[in-house]
């Protein structure tokens, strides 16, 4: 509310995992920030690191693209 009212660009940042983006968590986001007015949400996917560490179904390994 202070960033905003100070004239900044205020936004959310939100990482999801199969299960929080199945479970709603990417809309119910989405209308928390417009609520509040946000001007950009950013969405993460989730890593296998940290307490996901096994979750290798987090990263697509169909190698689709070259870089």
């Amino acid at each position: 509310r202070h960033a905003k009212s100070a004239g900044l660009s205020v936004g959310l940042s939100c990482t999801l995992t199969p299960e929080s983006f199945a479970s709603g968590e990417l809309t119910r986001m989405i209308e928390f920030g417009k609520r509040i007015g946000v001007h950009e949400i950013l969405v993460f996917d989730a890593m296998p690191s940290g307490r996901y560490q096994a979750r290798d179904d987090l990263v697509d390994n169909n190698d689709d693209w070259v870089i």
